[in-house]
């Protein structure tokens, strides 16, 4: 069984990769990237035969290799070929310390290394949207739809487990067509009950099925994994494996894009003249995008493509207003530092960057009547049948990532100081805590967003923050409404070198408030009955550590959760926008960004699925994207 299932991964692979055929002068499209949205877009394009679309991807082909496919080993080898390894500055308020950014390249993007968990956030998130934009196609009703149109959803089959750890859903809310396979493991780790039930007794709910939009509570999130093999199902597994026979559907990668080309560019220093409400940015004509210019490498000769339609940069929150600025699109100051002729002076690229940080906190359990995940590295011999039962059968431990059930309290449930954590927000002054010379618009879009933080951080029925359950004791701690706002800027005019990271994690003391309030009520979950009989052991942070001593531990100990957006705000330009609601470029006709640095503000959320939904919505609208081109651009590692 065990050499049928691998010659049987073989055979997936060798269809897979039917890649770098000799490119054409033109495309109708042209798609550079193949993470969730660049692949999403390319194939909801390449519907119409009618078209020609090129994708262009800087990593690799997804070699389906066991640390990619098996979501037991979600996490064990994070800096491998399939990540940009990038890293952030270092941080202030983080002990002057940088910080891993892991970011998926590849064809599959983000889907190859993430850890699988599949929510879209709350109903509240989207009317934040909404409301930014005026725009009620943005609000949780307007993208249910094509979250749903995303996924094959299959539920759990289990009886038993579904009674156990109370896994419910709402087959109004899921699809049943779409090309991600969405649905639970066979094998669930048994602490998760003890977590949920431990929840319960503090008074936080279960969640009936988090992908309402109703999230506030523990839920045990359904994976992108295929029930058929138990394996992750990835972007390019689900929007493009099954296509790769489309004789108008190209794909190449080891490309890199350097820059988006322009039709009769005439730098403009000035071209962002904003008024109060008003989008246009001022310049007499608007830009056209006609094609992109790549190169293999840094020392490899540039090529141009030509693309007749529309230009999408989808090259995630940390590349896209990489690529804008390389093309003259961005801070005039910024543009002109590095020698890059302006050609939209456009504030808000790279502004607005927001990620949710986390911090773990470690109570290994001493209750060695349970298995648990760290056995499977650990302990050879649980290892070894955990691994031939995974290809022999599709079960065992290996079908399932440590991190299973979750939970996303909301503040009020989990702190009695809840209201003076608000309170301290709501008595700060918009740019207070904003990075020094910030523009103006930027900070005016940021006065819009910080009284709906404040709303969300206070309702009893939003979520502030998530605990993510490793089921050894560890239980991190996650900010889901970051008050922090960071930024992405050039390096050089050099495209192949990575950009500027700046999350400026915690520079905003509510950040690191509402984690020290999810530490503390760590501390009262270990000790309530339910998971007392795991025999937990707090080591970290130390026990009884004071509030004080707690953001210490946060400055030594905050990660990334691998969610940075923003950085291309969908907001109006007044606001530090980037993009309109139909998600084009201010100041050109014809260029369009779908990936998370859309993003407004961060919905509560892992975000492959709110993704996927972006790239859906921006393909079902015909007036979004009938005369598409899609690009996506990462600078070599």
């Amino acid at each position: 069984m065990f050499v049928l299932a691998f010659q049987a991964l073989l055979v997936r692979v060798a269809l897979a990769l039917p890649l770098n055929s000799p490119l054409l002068p033109s495309y109708d499209y042209i798609i550079v990237g193949g993470g969730p949205a660049g692949l999403t877009v390319a194939n909801r394009l390449s519907e119409d035969p009618s078209v020609n679309v090129l994708l262009l991807e800087a990593g690799p082909p997804d070699g389906e290799q066991p640390d990619v496919e098996m979501p037991g080993l979600v996490g064990q080898d994070i800096t491998s070929i399939y990540n940009w390894n990038l890293s952030t500055v270092p941080q202030t308020h983080l002990n002057d310390q940088p910080r891993s950014l892991p970011q998926g390249r590849g064809l599959g993007g983000g889907t190859l290394i993430n850890g699988m968990l599949w929510n879209r956030g709350g109903i509240g998130d989207y009317e934040m949207w909404a409301q930014l934009n005026n725009d009620s196609s943005w609000s949780w009703d307007g993208l249910l739809p094509y979250f749903m149109k995303s996924e094959t959803f299959t539920p759990v089959t289990n009886v038993e487990e579904e009674l156990q750890y109370s896994i419910e859903y709402d087959p109004n809310v899921h699809g049943y067509a779409g090309p991600v396979n969405v649905s639970y493991p066979n094998f669930i780790w048994n602490q998760s009950a003890y977590f949920f039930a431990a929840l319960n007794e503090l008074g936080v709910p279960t969640a009936f099925d988090p992908n309402t939009g109703e999230i506030a509570g523990a839920s045990f999130l359904p994976l992108d994994l295929d029930p058929q093999d138990e394996m992750r199902s990835s972007a390019d597994k689900a929007y493009y494996n099954p296509y790769v026979s489309r004789p108008n559907l190209y794909v190449s990668t080891g490309q890199y894009v350097t820059q988006i080309l322009f039709a009769g560019t005439t730098p403009n220093t000035n071209a962002s003249t904003v008024t109060t409400g008003d989008n246009s940015v001022g310049q007499a004509a608007f830009l056209t995008a006609i094609g992109v210019e790549f190169a293999a490498s840094a020392n490899s000769g540039r090529q141009n493509v030509t693309a007749t339609r529309e230009v999408i940069v989808a090259a995630g929150a940390l590349h896209s207003p990489q690529l804008l600025m390389l093309s003259g699109i961005g801070p005039a100051s910024q543009l002109q530092a590095q020698g890059i002729p302006v050609n939209i002076n456009l504030p808000g690229v790279g502004q607005n960057l927001q990620d949710h940080g986390q911090v773990w906190c470690w109570y290994p359990y001493h209750n060695n009547s349970f298995s648990n995940p760290t056995e499977l590295t650990n302990n050879h011999t649980f290892g070894a049948d955990a691994w031939i039962a995974f290809w022999a059968n599709a079960t065992g431990p290996f079908t399932t990532p440590a991190i299973e059930g979750v939970a996303f309290p909301s503040l009020p449930y989990i702190v009695d100081g809840s209201t003076a954590i608000a309170e301290t927000a709501s008595s700060q002054s918009p740019d207070q805590y904003l990075a020094a010379g910030t523009d103006p618009t930027v900070i005016a879009g940021y006065k819009q967003q910080l009284p709906l933080l404040i709303q969300a951080l206070s309702s009893p029925t939003r979520a502030a923050y998530e605990i993510l359950n490793a089921n050894d004791g560890v239980l991190t701690v996650s900010n889901m409404r970051p008050f922090s706002r960071g930024s992405v800027t050039l390096n050089s005019p050099e495209p192949f070198d990575p950009p500027v990271i700046n999350p400026r994690y915690c520079s905003n003391p509510v950040d690191a408030q509402v984690l020290v309030a999810a530490m503390l009520f760590n501390q009262r979950l270990i000790k309530t009955s339910s998971l007392s009989e795991m025999d937990p052991i707090q080591i970290y942070p130390p026990p009884n550590s004071t509030d004080e001593e707690l953001v210490e531990y946060i400055g030594d100990k905050l990660q990334t959760e691998y969610h940075p957006s923003g950085t291309n705000a969908m907001m109006p330009l007044a606001l530090g926008g980037v993009v309109s609601p139909e998600l084009l470029v201010y100041g050109t006709s014809n260029l369009r960004v779908v990936d998370s640095s859309i993003m407004p503000m961060l919905p509560a959320a892992h975000l492959q699925a709110v993704v996927y939904g972006i790239a859906e919505k921006v393909c079902n609208n015909s007036e979004y994207i009938r005369r598409t081109v899609l690009i996506q651009f990462f600078p070599s590692p």
